[in-house]
Parts: structure tokens; sequence; C-alpha cells
């Protein structure tokens, strides 16, 4: 049975096991802390992956020559597609003009993001051993301390030889348990989806924001079933994506219903090398960076809601140079997402309010109830966004092997 179908299923059956069940039962309660359990199992193994492979990846690459190339080539169609679906998300705005948001009271929720500066400070701790006790929400340390490492293995081989045998040893171990887990994540998610399904239910004010919601959910559709198919057409010599489409699904699906890019980071990195022939050495390094630095979906998602709430909150229009600062604004706002794997868009948004000022700096908390859902859809296109720069990329470099179309997991 393909991963696809297998985490589909149990996404429907925690959907209906979510409706079926007392919000306010004991059952409830169980399925929240089976839920929390779930997305603790889809994590386990992330940071010793990322670690290991990235270690071995930029060895490998050091060896051809092609480190820089990898990362600047990362870079730049990372933040063109982010550029891409922040201009997208305004325009499809200004063209559909969602319903706006009712004005209502909320509570002062204080968010709990540390401070660009002790970012950096975490980023080079007075121990280098430190990094590896992260709770495992800030990735960059411990990516940074890897890259640094695979970059010195090249200094003298033979010195260096143990350390590479045991590392590339430790990166296929991880790997094939990675296989184990990814087969096997249908359970966690239908945990996972029977948990958001009683977390709506028992939510207040939920009819206020359905017009806003459904809009937010056909636009997302609209992302990843038509603008990246065809963006991927024309980029690829005019290559039909159905096969990259296919690919998605799993990944896809696992972000969605989670609503964290960590916990679909094994499913996105296997799916991108056994059915995208994406090379593990080049996934290593695109697929950590793009969801560390360029968080495209949540990008989307935060400008999309933040041109509702201005909306909503002001009856003036934003003109052309304000247009262009959110543009820009929310862009700068991907690459600050760095300690938010799990609640991304909603990061983003309430960094724009505060960078935008005029009146916005608190419009964010009036989102409070759906908090999950523009969560859930920025993670979702984050992973395909990540996936599709990383073919991208991979392509570029000449070194795609696609496997044939029965291999496809």
């Amino acid at each position: 049975m393909k991963i696809w179908f297998k985490l589909l299923l149990g996404t429907l059956l925690g959907s209906l096991l979510g409706f079926v069940l007392s919000p306010s039962g004991s059952g409830a309660t169980l399925m929240h802390y089976l839920g929390k359990v779930s997305l603790h199992f889809g994590r386990y193994l992330v940071m010793p992956i990322m670690f290991f492979s990235l270690l071995v990846a930029v060895y490998e690459l050091r060896l051809q020559r092609k480190v820089l190339q990898t990362f600047r080539l990362a870079f730049l169609y990372g933040i063109s597609v982010t550029a891409g679906m922040v201009v997208l998300g305004v325009i499809l705005v200004l063209i559909l003009s969602p319903e706006r948001i009712p004005i209502i009271a909320t509570p002062q929720i204080p968010l709990q993001i540390p401070p660009f500066r002790d970012l950096i400070l975490r980023l080079l701790p007075t121990n280098a051993f430190l990094v590896f006790v992260e709770q495992g929400d800030y990735l960059f340390p411990i990516l940074f301390l890897a890259f640094v490492i695979g970059l010195n293995l090249t200094y003298d081989r033979q010195i260096a030889r143990s350390v590479i045998e045991l590392s590339d040893s430790l990166n296929r171990v991880f790997w094939h348990i990675n296989v184990f887990v990814t087969e096997f994540l249908y359970v966690p998610v239908l945990f996972l989806s029977c948990s958001l399904v009683l977390g709506f239910r028992t939510g207040n004010d939920l009819g206020v924001f359905l017009p806003v919601v459904v809009a937010l959910v056909i636009l997302t559709l609209v992302v990843a079933f038509i603008a990246l198919p065809l963006a991927f057409y024309f980029l690829h010599q005019k290559r039909k994506p159905t096969r990259w489409m296919y690919a998605q699904l799993g990944p896809g699906l696992a972000a969605l219903v989670s609503g964290d890019i960590l916990f679909s980071y094994g499913q996105l990195v296997r799916h991108g090398n056994e059915a995208l022939g994406i090379p593990r050495r080049i996934g290593a390094i695109t697929s950590p960076f793009l969801l560390v630095f360029s968080r495209s979906g949540s990008a989307f998602v935060t400008v999309v809601t933040f041109l509702v709430l201005f909306r909503s909150y002001s009856s003036l229009e934003l003109g052309l140079f304000q247009t262009l600062w959110v543009i820009l604004l929310s862009v700068f706002v991907s690459f600050t997402l760095w300690a938010a794997p799990g609640t991304g868009a909603f990061v983003g948004i309430a960094f724009l309010c505060r960078l935008f000022g005029r009146g916005m700096e608190e419009g964010y908390l009036i989102l409070t109830p759906v908090v999950p859902i523009l969560v859930s859809l920025g993670a979702f296109l984050d992973v395909l966004c990540a996936s599709f720069v990383s073919q991208w990329v991979a392509e570029r470099m000449e070194c795609l092997h696609p496997e044939e179309e029965r291999h496809s997991i």
C-alpha cells in the first residue's frame, strides 16, 4: 500500500473519530495526549538525520567543489520562490477580495519567541556540545556545527577517515530507521487528525472566521495544484508535473495534519530521494536550509492573512508603496522563523503586524481561534515549496536520477 494512501486513510479515520468523540469527555483528553506523543514520535529522529546527512553531504560536495554552488542555488531559488509566493498572495487577495473579519474581543496572549539577539547567541554557545541538548525547535546551531565539521573533513582524509566512515555509517543507519518510521507514520497521523478536529470543535467564534478560512483554503489549493505545477512545467522544459505532484502527497498530508515541518521532514527527504531521484547529498542540504530560512508557504499565508486583517481594521486601502512594503516585510519575515517549526504562519503574522505598525501591532490576536488552520496550511505549502526548490537545484546541477514509476512509494 502506498504511503500517501495510508496517510490519507489515517487522516480520514482520525477525523471521523474526532467527530464521534465528545470534545469534553475523557476520550478527547486521551486523544490530545496521544496527539502530543505522535508529534514527538514524528520528530524523534529529525535531528540525527539532519546532522549526519548534512555532515556527509558537505564532505562529499567539498570533494567535488560544489558546496558553494549548492548553497548559492538553494538560496537564490528559495528566495525567488518565496518572493513569487508573496506576490501571488497579494495579487489573489486584491482580485478575490476575501470577506472582512469582524473585530472581536480577545485576551492578550504573549508570543513566546526568543529575541533575534538571543537566537544569534544560541548559534555560537560557549560550548559547542551544547547544540546537542537543544529541545528540537531551533535547528540552526546543530546544522551549523555539521556544516563546519563536514568542511574540515577534507583537510587530511587519512586522519579523518574514521570520522568519515562513522558519520556515513550513522547516516545510513538513521536513514534506514527513517524508512521504517515513514511506513508506519499513518498511526500518529490518525491521532493528530483526531486531536485537531476535537480542538476545532471546542473552539469559540469559529463561525466568524469561516468565510476567511474557506477563502484561504481555496487559495492554498490554487497554489498547490495550479500555480506550483504550472511553474514546474515551464521551469523544467515543459515536462509534466504529475510525478512531482504525486511525490508530494505523503509529505503534504503529514505537514497538513501536524502543522509541523519537522514532523513531515522524514517523508519529505525520503520521497525526494526515492520518488523524485534527488540525491541525498543534495536533499540533505537544500531541505533543512529551505525549512529553516525560506518558509515560502508560511510567507504566503502570512501576507494573505495580514491583508485581510488590514482591511478588517482599517477602511483605508493600501497604496502602491505600502503594498511593496508589505511584500518586502513578508519576504524578510519568512527568513526569521528559525525557532518556530510548529507555529510558523502565526509567528509570521505576528512579526509582520509588529513590523508594519500603524495600529496593527496587536491585530494578530483576533486570529487565535484559527491558529491551527493557518499553521497547517502554511506548513503544507512550506513542504511543497522545499521539494520544488530541491528538485530544481538537483536538476540544475545535473545530478537528478529519477527511478522507474514502479518504484514510487
